[in-house]
């Protein structure tokens, strides 16, 4: 796997710098991260997503495994949040 310059990041990646979210009912796993919607889009980027939606406030990809990526700079929690789709499967990283 090539890692492009500088900060090519995985889903692993994020989830190992990301300190636990409350757990939830369903199948979404949260993870917490700090630096607002600035640092969410670059992690967002970094993940290298194939752009399939771009507003200000929202990027929706495609990521090289088949997945997709939404960033999104309001969640229902008010904070910027990436967030990992996977089937029925999500992981949110709040920010």
């Amino acid at each position: 796997k090539v890692l492009r310059k500088g900060s090519s990041k995985t889903v692993d990646d994020l989830i190992k710098s990301a300190t636990r979210g409350r757990a939830t009912k369903g199948r979404t796993s949260q993870y917490n991260l700090s630096g607002g919607f600035g640092k969410a889009l670059k992690d967002f980027e970094s993940l290298q997503p194939n752009i399939i939606k771009n507003t200000p406030d929202l990027k929706v990809g495609k990521l090289p495994d088949g997945r997709t990526v939404i960033v999104r700079k309001k969640s229902t929690d008010g904070r910027p949040t990436i967030e990992i789709q996977d089937g029925k499967k999500k992981i949110k990283f709040r920010y």
